[in-house]
């Protein structure tokens, strides 16, 4: 017995040994895999906007801290909704890590939801980390128009600008009016924010919808002249720098309402993240995510990001997974409400 017992710690020491030396052996075929290789980053929308922005933020400098310090190269991709390169980047695209998706932050919500086309399940993709949340968006209206506080969106109809049937500046009116009894009337067809505000400045619409931080950075004379009024902003709880604008959690009567809320706010919590194709090999997932880490805290990404006036509210690959499949633990009934609302 003390003899089987010897040999048999040998073979075990012997397999461990193995398996250290086989860790070993894939961390370094994953450190050398870029090597020469070509990245490419396939964002979810047209260019110019803070999609494509962040994409080739990140083209700029996740390279540099990678291993082997690979081409990267950004490709736009819109259609769809997000729909389209969402489809690409888990059915077409090499599985090999080097293909990122710089998808839609409401690719999440369109498979719970059951949107049209959806060939994709983002749990299995291998999310790399988020660059910035999608903000906090802000319904508001003009000086001009007499809507003023949220119940005045209960009672009178006001006519508020949007963009196309995917965008949180459609979707997020029309939960209100059939959730909470809103009487919006959803102007969409508006091309980005540039178009919505023009509207909103000469009087085509009543209200709008826009990022927090993108109001207090690049709209400042509307907030020094008190030329919009700030209505309800679209979070869980109030912004610190917005304490008398109620949030529509607090807004909502029942929990009903507060559960269908969460579906439709997970968006902004996911924002503008990475995420390689499904099936890349757990090994170069990691490389990927401490090229990540190291490129949100790099100086010369900072200096970036302050000469384009972009937020970076960096999360890691783990907390960002964690938040994907957060989103998926929510009542049935809850996520019913949230098809039936979108006419799903």
């Amino acid at each position: 017995m003390q003899r089987f017992s010897k040999v048999a710690m040998c073979a075990l020491g012997a397999t461990a040994g193995a398996m250290v030396m086989s860790s070993a052996a894939l961390s370094q075929s994953a450190n050398n895999f870029y090597q020469g290789k070509t990245v490419r980053i396939v964002v979810a929308l047209g260019t110019g906007g803070d999609y494509d922005n962040y994409a080739r933020l990140a083209g700029r400098w996740i390279n540099k801290h990678i291993p082997g310090n690979p081409t990267v190269i950004v490709q736009n991709m819109p259609g769809a909704g997000g729909v389209l390169a969402a489809n690409h980047v888990y059915n077409v695209a090499a599985k090999d890590g080097t293909t990122i998706g710089a998808l839609h932050a409401n690719t999440t919500l369109a498979q719970i939801t059951g949107a049209p086309n959806v060939e994709f399940d983002v749990r299995k993709l291998g999310w790399i980390g988020r660059t910035s949340s999608g903000g906090l968006n802000v319904q508001h209206s003009w000086h001009t128009s007499s809507a003023r506080t949220f119940d005045d969106l209960l009672t009178k109809q006001y006519v508020v600008g949007s963009g196309g049937p995917t965008s949180d500046s459609t979707i997020l009116p029309t939960v209100i009016n059939q959730l909470m009894g809103g009487k919006m009337k959803i102007l969409g067809g508006y091309a980005g924010t540039a178009e919505t505000t023009l509207a909103l400045e000469r009087g085509e619409v009543d209200l709008a919808m826009q990022n927090w931080e993108f109001i207090r950075a690049r709209q400042q004379d509307w907030l020094r002249d008190k030329k919009i009024h700030l209505i309800v902003q679209y979070g869980v709880t109030r912004h610190p720098e917005l304490p008398d604008v109620p949030s529509i959690m607090e807004l909502s009567k029942t929990q009903e309402q507060r559960d269908v809320w969460t579906v439709f706010l997970g968006g902004s919590q996911i924002g503008y993240s990475l995420a390689l194709t499904p099936g890349v090999p757990a090994d170069r997932i990691a490389v990927m995510r401490t090229a990540f880490n190291a490129m949100a805290k790099d100086p010369g990404m900072k200096a970036d990001t302050d000469k384009m006036n972009l937020p970076i509210e960096p999360l890691t690959g783990e907390q960002l997974q964690e938040i994907v499949d957060a989103t998926f633990n929510v009542e049935a009934s809850s996520i019913a409400k949230a098809k039936a609302i979108l006419g799903r």
